[in-house]
């Protein structure tokens, strides 16, 4: 009997794997490094602006954040890779972010929990647009600093026609309905067999 369950565990256990490989993008999307513009940083000398994301092509496990530091309000590429999760500015003044950054310049010692750091969640912006496009888009967002809460709100995203088509399912239904397909035909499979 226990035999059956762990053959049957295996093939759910093993139909993860493929689920978070890359998908085939339609014909009429390309994949693209996102390019994000932060207005109204440089209103607020006294602070330092990083933004921490975590980019990756198949699972998100063990992925670490990237971080790049916001210096002005001109548009950059994130570098980022397929999938880009948990995206979010950080701001904590100058003088304290100098101190740190001496003893450690990677930045990755710095996130919301330590005293004095700000956090604003950020939408991601699209990983993907029309092929029939020449220039990667940007993707504007406005950042507020007011009564000690930070901001960044969307201004500008992607046209609907730039992203992914609505029709498409999402990627976590289509590793469910893999998940479970296969875990029924493990079922069946060891019931046939007798084991």
């Amino acid at each position: 009997m226990r035999i059956r369950y762990l053959l049957a565990l295996s093939f759910v256990l093993s139909a993860v794997l493929p689920v978070y490989a890359d998908i085939a993008l339609p014909k009429d999307l390309k994949q693209i490094d996102p390019r994000v513009r932060f207005d109204g940083v440089e209103k607020y000398a006294d602070h330092v602006f990083v933004l921490k994301f975590k980019t990756f092509s198949g699972g998100p496990a063990m992925t670490p954040f990237t971080t790049i530091e916001v210096k002005d309000s001109k548009d950059f590429n994130l570098k980022a890779q397929r999938r880009i999760l948990d995206m979010h500015l950080l701001a904590v003044e100058r003088k304290d972010y100098e101190k740190l950054k001496k003893d450690d310049s990677s930045l990755n010692w710095l996130t919301d929990k330590m005293p004095g750091v700000l956090r604003a969640n950020v939408q991601t912006p699209s990983t993907v647009m029309s092929v029939k496009l020449k220039e990667v888009p940007i993707t504007t967002y406005r950042v507020s600093l007011k009564d000690g809460k930070l901001s960044a709100e969307l201004v500008s995203e992607l046209k609907r026609s730039e992203a992914a088509p609505e029709g498409m399912l999402p990627t976590w239904t289509v590793a469910l309905a893999f998940s479970l397909s296969l875990a029924g035909l493990g079922v069946w499979f060891v019931r046939r067999r007798g084991v």
